[in-house]
């Protein structure tokens, strides 16, 4: 199918966690991280048990989001862009990929072939959000 030229009157919006991907992008952010080194086992229970919360009320208590963003990119004080940029990429591939729910990609999908912009909004980090929209070919 030919690609159809997007309409700048015309946009698609979602959410990324729980909407867009299973979970929460910062848990799973962070679950990289530990894998990796940068966070000791239990940083990563006190994330797991925010993500079994969050995963069961269904709700996003602002607090605790807050709490886990600043917990999950304290160690990127003083890091370059580009660094945390690549940890995205890797990250979003091994382990988010497989999160995304199918049907939420196949509405953004058919929101970008009639030619919509399709934006993600988000708390989750800015770096890792384009990760996100550029590996979805979102806008």
């Amino acid at each position: 199918m030919p690609m159809v030229e997007p309409d700048p009157s015309s946009a698609a919006f979602f959410d990324v966690d729980n909407t867009m991907m299973r979970g929460a992008s910062i848990y799973h952010f962070a679950r990289g991280l530990a894998s990796r080194g940068l966070f000791t086992t239990k940083d990563l229970l006190r994330f797991a048990l925010g993500q079994v919360i969050f995963r069961v009320r269904g709700d996003e208590n602002p607090e605790h989001i807050a709490k886990a963003r600043e917990t999950a990119l304290a160690f990127v004080a003083g890091s370059k862009v580009e660094e945390i940029v690549r940890l995205g990429e890797e990250i979003y591939d091994e382990v988010m990929a497989d999160r995304i729910w199918a049907g939420t990609r196949a509405l953004a999908q058919s929101h970008l072939d009639a030619g919509r912009r399709v934006w993600l909004v988000t708390a989750t980090p800015v770096e890792l959000a384009r990760v996100i929209a550029q590996r979805l070919g979102l806008t």
